[in-house]
């Protein structure tokens, strides 16, 4: 924490990996419903606690995301700042984000 109480967050969040048969991680129907119930869990409210109702077996034996549990700790520190919605934070400073992976080549 900086001596003016200011700190950063990253949160790395890929969705789901199982959206295709000859992908790395195969087909899993899964995918889509874990993707809906994020996209859910963002656009009606923010309510992030709603993905603790996601089954395990939809998170770690079909949908196969890395978000799952970025978006947990994320939920959990909404909760501690008193945030309704992870938008309702204020951001000050640049805002950075990349599309491609940029040490792999």
């Amino acid at each position: 924490m900086g001596a003016d109480g200011a700190y950063s967050v990253i949160f790395s969040a890929d969705q789901a990996h199982t959206h295709a048969a000859d992908g790395p991680y195969g087909y899993s129907p899964e995918a889509s419903i874990y993707e809906e119930a994020v996209r859910r869990a963002f656009i009606s409210g923010g309510d992030l606690a709603h993905l603790l109702d996601i089954d395990e077996e939809t998170v770690q034996g079909g949908a196969k995301p890395d978000s799952y549990w970025e978006l947990l700790v994320l939920h959990g520190l909404l909760k501690e700042l008193g945030a309704s919605h992870p938008l309702h934070l204020r951001v000050r400073g640049p805002l950075l984000r990349h599309d491609a992976c940029l040490h792999c080549s």
